[in-house]
């Protein structure tokens, strides 16, 4: 059964900027490993057992020879951001299964790893829905080898300086909102909880709901305005994420001590961070959530 996020990943050209893209979200930035085979690495910000990915090439070579390095060294030449993401199954051979009888071309599960820098390795199997080598702008299947309890306790033991606790929401952009619905009703099994129009973006919008997460689709609504540029420039794919804290009039405050352009808390107690460039190229928002 898929249920929930997994985990969101941010592709960089450098994995030195991880940790300055950690200071400017009030997030910490770990450590993760290499990928044997892939020719990348990461670094993790994790809030439990969802967290960010921050990706980057270690070995341009062993990339170029990898169907998913390749993939990555491509997307890389148009800019830094967000990357894909994945979702979590507690049995991925069945969602896999599933997710083939409802008319999707996935992938067989396969395995993958990576070496931490304490030298244990970190095993998993993921399914990736074809030609979506990277998880966007369908995400792929992933079930963990290691137990979530041991997985869990790799969180900060203090928490993250912002205050964030989860990965709220992530908004997943492109032209033709009835097509990417119908791709997600086969990949997910299930209708949208929700499709309305949202004048304030502009756009059409389909929300799928997995308890405290949330998944949702956007259309741009008008030719005008940083939605509709992102899917001009940047094709279908993930737009935002949401992170949850629980004052959002404090988490303002200490991104602003940082130096982190965000902008005022609305009405509905969301706050955008403004600039592109301290972030690595993703967009975020802040959510007050209890």
């Amino acid at each position: 059964m898929l249920t929930g996020l997994d985990h969101a990943i941010i592709g960089l050209r450098d994995l030195a900027s991880a940790h300055s893209l950690g200071s400017a979200l009030g997030v910490v930035v770990s450590p993760g490993g290499v990928h044997p085979g892939w020719g990348t690495k990461n670094a993790i910000a994790r809030f439990g057992l969802d967290y960010f990915e921050l990706l980057a090439v270690d070995d341009p070579a062993e990339a170029a020879a990898s169907p998913r390095g390749q993939a990555f060294l491509r997307w890389l030449q148009r800019g830094e951001g967000w990357l894909g993401f994945a979702l979590a199954s507690d049995d991925v051979e069945a969602d896999a299964a599933a997710i083939r009888a409802r008319g999707l071309d996935v992938e067989a599960p396969q395995r993958g790893a990576r070496k931490r820098p304490n030298g244990t390795t970190m095993s998993w199997r993921n399914a990736r829905i074809a030609g979506h080598q990277w998880g966007s702008p369908l995400p792929f299947v992933i079930q963990h080898d290691t137990p979530p309890a041991e997985r869990q306790s790799w969180a900060p033991p203090d928490g993250h300086p912002l205050g964030v606790t989860r990965v709220a929401a992530l908004l997943v952009a492109g032209p033709g909102l009835d097509a990417l619905v119908d791709d997600y009703r086969r990949l997910l099994g299930r209708d949208p909880d929700s499709v309305e129009d949202v004048p304030s973006l502009p756009a059409r919008r389909a929300v799928f709901r997995f308890g405290n997460f949330r998944i949702e689709l956007l259309e741009p609504a008008s030719a005008d305005g940083g939605l509709a540029e992102f899917v001009r420039e940047r094709g279908p794919g993930l737009f935002l994420a949401s992170l949850a804290v629980p004052d959002v009039g404090r988490a303002v405050e200490v991104l602003r001590a940082r130096g982190t352009a965000v902008g005022d808390p609305t009405p509905h107690r969301r706050a955008p961070l403004l600039d592109l460039l301290q972030t690595g190229g993703a967009r975020f928002q802040l959510v007050e959530t209890p």
